[in-house]
C-alpha cells in the first residue's frame, strides 16, 4: 500500500459519514464508520461475506434508493450513468432497525484513481437536534425521543406542563414513553413498533388525572449516532371536543387543522436540511483529504468556507419561513402571489421530490390578494399534501406531476392526476369529518377548513372537478389584482 492510499484510508476512518473506494468494480475499502454503524466487524469479516455493499442494501421499490442489483450494471455503474440524480440507500444497523442514508459520489482527481462514495444518515432526526429544540415549546404539536428499551431521552417541554408531569420526577424515576400512555392503548403502541409501522395511529396519553387524546407516528432513527424511536404527536383534544361543541366549531377546526399542517412541515423542515447537511459533510470531507495530503491551496479553502456559509443560510432561511408561516397575521392585507407560492416549493420540494412527484408552477399572471397571507399558505399546502397522499396510493403511476396554475385572472388552479375522485365521494369532500383516508390518518377536516377560509377570508371559493384521469381544485378570489402577464 503506498504512502498516498494510508494516508487517504486515515482520513476516511477518521469521517462520521460511511466512506467507501472502488475502481468501479472491485471494493478496495470501507472505513471505520461502516463498521460502527454494521453488524460487521471490520473489513476482513465483511469481504468473507460480500464482495459488494450493495449485498447489504434494502430494495424500497423506489427509483431514488439504490437498488442490490440491476439488469443492466450495478449501482456504481448507475451512479455513474446518472451524475446529477439524487440517490438514497437504505440499509440496517447492528440492531436491525432501517436506516436511510444519502449518496454522494465522485471520481478521485489526478492524484487517485477511482471513486469516492459517502453515505450521509439522513434518518429521521438523525444526528441534529435543533429541528427538536425548536419545536419542544410548540402547543398542539408534540415529540417523544426514547432509546431501544423505550425509556424517554428528550420529550416536548410544551407536553410535560399539558400531562403537569414535573421535570425532575420524569429523570429522577426513568419514564419509559409506556407509562404514559393509556393503558388500553398500549397494545396498540406495542404492535406499532415491533412491526417498524410508521403510519399514524389515534392513542390516549393519560398521567394521574390528565387525559389527553393524540394522534401518533413514530419511526426509528439516529440521534448523535445512538439508535432511538422518535413519536410525534399531534394534539387531538380540540377535535374530540368540537364533536360536543358545535358553536366553537369553525375556530378550533382550523387551529387543529394547522397544528396537523405544522406537523408535517416539521417532517419537511427536515427533508430540507439534508441536502444542505450532506454538501457541507462532503465539503469538509474533501478539505480534510487535501490538508492530509498536503494539496489544499489557500483559494480551495476560502471557496469552501464560503460554500459551507452559503449552506448554512439556506438552512437557516428555511427555519426563518416555517417560523414566518407558524405566525397568525392579524390584518388582511394585498400580497403577491409568486413569492408565497415560492416559499411554499422551497418548503415541500425535497419531501416531494423523495415521494418522486414534481411541482409544476405555471404563472401565466403575476397576481396580488387581498387577504390574509398565512390563510392562503394553510389552502395550498393542504391541497399539494392532499395530492401527495392520492399519488402515494397508486403504485402504478411513473409520472407524478402537480400542476398550480394561474390561467384565470381571478383564480388559481392545483391539478393532479392520481386518478381523480369518484362522483359519490366528491359530492361529500368538504363535509366536516369525512376522510377516505384509513382510519387514524387523516381527521377529515382540510378540505372543509380550507373552503370556509376561502368563503370568509377571502369571500370567494374552493371548488373541485373531475378531470380526466385525476382532479382540479380552484381556488376564487374576488379581490385580485393582475400586475403582469408572467413569463
Amino acid at each position: 500500500m503506498d504512502q498516498n492510499t494510508q494516508k487517504l484510508r486515515t482520513v476516511m476512518d477518521m469521517q462520521k459519514d460511511i466512506i467507501l473506494t472502488t475502481d468501479g468494480e472491485v471494493l478496495e475499502y470501507i472505513n471505520k464508520a461502516f463498521f460502527d454503524f454494521s453488524v460487521f466487524k471490520d473489513f476482513e469479516e465483511f469481504k468473507k461475506l460480500h464482495n459488494c455493499i450493495c449485498e447489504i442494501f434494502i430494495d424500497m421499490q423506489d427509483e431514488s434508493f439504490l437498488k442490490p442489483t440491476y439488469p443492466d450494471g450495478d449501482w456504481i455503474t448507475q451512479l455513474k450513468k446518472n451524475p446529477l440524480k439524487e440517490y438514497f440507500v437504505a440499509m440496517r444497523n447492528s440492531q436491525g432497525a432501517k436506516n436511510f442514508f444519502k449518496v454522494h459520489f465522485q471520481a478521485f482527481d489526478e492524484s487517485l484513481q477511482g471513486y469516492m462514495v459517502s453515505l450521509h444518515n439522513i434518518t429521521p432526526y438523525k444526528e441534529n437536534l435543533d429541528v427538536l429544540n425548536l419545536i419542544s415549546h410548540m402547543q398542539g404539536a408534540y415529540f417523544s425521543v426514547t432509546n431501544m428499551h423505550g425509556e424517554i431521552l428528550k420529550i416536548s417541554s410544551s407536553l410535560l406542563e399539558v400531562l403537569q408531569v414535573d421535570i425532575k420526577e420524569l429523570q429522577e424515576k426513568n419514564h419509559t414513553f409506556l407509562d404514559f400512555v393509556n393503558e388500553e392503548d398500549r397494545k396498540t403502541v406495542l404492535k406499532h413498533i415491533s412491526q417498524d409501522d410508521t403510519s399514524s395511529y389515534e392513542i390516549a396519553l393519560r398521567y394521574k388525572d390528565i387525559y389527553l387524546p393524540v394522534m401518533a407516528q413514530g419511526s426509528f432513527g439516529l440521534i448523535n449516532g445512538v439508535p432511538v424511536r422518535v413519536t410525534s404527536l399531534i394534539d387531538l383534544s380540540v377535535v374530540k371536543k368540537l364533536q360536543k361543541e358545535a358553536k366553537e366549531r369553525d375556530l378550533l377546526l382550523f387551529q387543529q387543522s394547522k397544528m396537523a399542517q405544522m406537523g408535517e412541515m416539521i417532517n419537511m423542515i427536515a427533508h430540507q436540511w439534508r441536502q444542505p447537511l450532506n454538501a457541507i459533510s462532503a465539503a469538509s470531507i474533501q478539505s480534510a483529504m487535501k490538508k492530509e495530503l498536503g494539496v489544499l491551496a489557500d483559494d480551495d479553502f476560502y471557496k469552501t468556507q464560503t460554500f459551507i456559509q452559503e449552506q448554512t443560510q439556506k438552512m437557516s432561511k428555511i427555519i426563518d419561513t416555517f417560523m414566518e408561516y407558524s405566525k397568525a397575521k392579524q390584518t388582511k392585507e394585498y400580497f403577491s402571489l409568486r413569492p408565497l407560492l415560492d416559499a411554499i416549493l422551497e418548503l415541500v420540494s425535497t419531501q416531494f421530490y423523495a415521494h418522486n412527484i414534481n411541482i409544476d408552477l405555471e404563472c401565466e399572471y403575476l397576481l396580488e390578494i387581498y387577504g390574509k397571507k398565512d390563510m392562503l399558505e394553510q389552502v395550498i399546502l393542504n391541497l399539494l399534501m392532499n395530492a401527495r397522499d392520492a399519488y402515494d396510493e397508486r403504485t402504478d403511476i411513473q409520472n407524478k406531476v402537480i400542476f398550480i396554475k394561474t390561467k384565470d385572472q381571478k383564480q388559481i388552479e392545483i391539478i393532479d392526476f392520481a386518478g381523480g375522485i369518484s362522483d359519490t365521494i366528491s359530492q361529500k369532500l368538504f363535509t366536516p369529518y369525512f376522510t377516505t383516508k384509513e382510519q387514524g390518518k387523516g381527521t377529515g377536516i382540510g378540505l372543509y377548513m380550507s373552503r370556509r377560509i376561502m368563503r370568509e377570508h377571502f369571500e370567494g371559493d374552493l371548488l373541485y372537478e373531475k378531470i380526466d384521469n385525476g382532479s382540479k381544485f380552484v381556488l376564487n378570489f374576488k379581490n385580485i389584482k393582475t400586475v403582469k402577464k408572467g413569463d
